[in-house]
């Protein structure tokens, strides 16, 4: 079943990359994934032969999101963390790259503002780069993503 769906996604797929000529640094895949920033394994580190070792913070579910993309030719692009909280307050101090988009919801969720910010901080800065270094203003880009609802509304 999964061979099937395979092959059904690279037949849906290779035509449209082939009639456009898109080229491999234009075909993006995009997703986001939940990430703990607080962890919460079981194992921990101790000098060898040490009698009792504790572990602290295995309750500690704090996520982050991370929206993540990546080419066809293997580039990953710039990240989207999205913390949790009501203000920039909650954002950390810390001195992401300035081609990261760091951003908050109310829940760390991606929502339609925050899949908006993605397409304009990160996808299209990408694609526009790669249309100027190919000379090419008007050449298509391929975008692969799931079919979460923030990703496929009008704004969008």
């Amino acid at each position: 079943m999964l061979k099937e769906i395979k092959l059904s996604f690279q037949r849906e797929i290779h035509p449209l990359v082939k009639d456009h000529s898109i080229p491999d640094s234009l075909v993006i895949n995009h997703d986001q994934t939940p990430l703990t920033y607080v962890s919460v394994s079981s194992n921990t580190l101790a000098p060898k032969g040490a009698k009792v070792i504790g572990v602290s913070g295995t309750k500690d579910k704090r996520q982050i999101t991370g929206n993540f993309a990546v080419t066809l030719s293997g580039e990953f692009l710039p990240v989207q963390i999205i913390y949790q909280g009501k203000t920039k307050r909650c954002e950390p101090k810390f001195k992401f790259p300035s081609s990261f988009h760091v951003t908050h919801t109310h829940n760390h969720w991606s929502n339609t503002l925050t899949s908006v910010q993605f397409f304009e901080k990160i996808l299209l800065p990408h694609i526009e780069s790669v249309r100027a270094s190919i000379n090419s203003p008007e050449q298509k880009a391929l975008l692969i993503s799931d079919v979460f609802r923030a990703q496929h509304t009008q704004t969008l």
